[in-house]
């Protein structure tokens, strides 16, 4: 197996993983909505686990977008700045872009180490949170049903 391949397999799980985790968490807002008696003419009367659980949805979902925003933020102005250098452009100072020979379009090099720091970051905690909100879920159905 080549280094590429195993990215590109931790890429297509992580892609994976976070769309189940979005589903889960619009499912698991569903659940709480219906939970508190959002069938109900009286309306959505949430105690506090629902409440909890309904709150940590919203912040998983949250997180979800500030993900994709933190990846598009690091890497954008890094891959516009290789393919200028791509392209045979090199940065002399703060503003100026001198025309110098073509470089390989393929091979950039690499980036930063800490590129994927902050979007792992908040990866893991979208997926903590949306555990934590079906634990709470969980505990509220745990005790609505009586076994007799």
């Amino acid at each position: 197996m080549k280094l590429k391949d195993a990215w590109a397999i931790r890429d297509s799980a992580c892609g994976t993983a976070s769309s189940v985790a979005r589903q889960l968490a619009l499912a698991g807002v569903a659940v709480v909505w219906l939970l508190g008696g959002g069938l109900q003419a009286t309306g959505v009367r949430l105690n506090n686990l629902l409440l909890a659980a309904g709150l940590a949805l919203v912040v998983m979902l949250f997180l979800d977008l500030t993900q994709y925003l933190i990846t598009t933020g690091v890497w954008a102005p890094w891959a516009r700045r290789m393919e200028k250098e791509a392209q045979g452009w090199k940065k002399e100072d703060d503003s100026a872009w001198k025309k110098e020979k073509v470089v390989d379009e393929e091979e950039v090099g690499g980036a930063a180490d800490w590129f994927n720091r902050p979007t792992w970051v908040v990866f893991v905690a979208k997926m903590v949170i949306l555990v934590v909100a079906y634990f709470f879920i969980f505990i509220d159905l745990a005790d609505r049903i009586t076994l007799s």
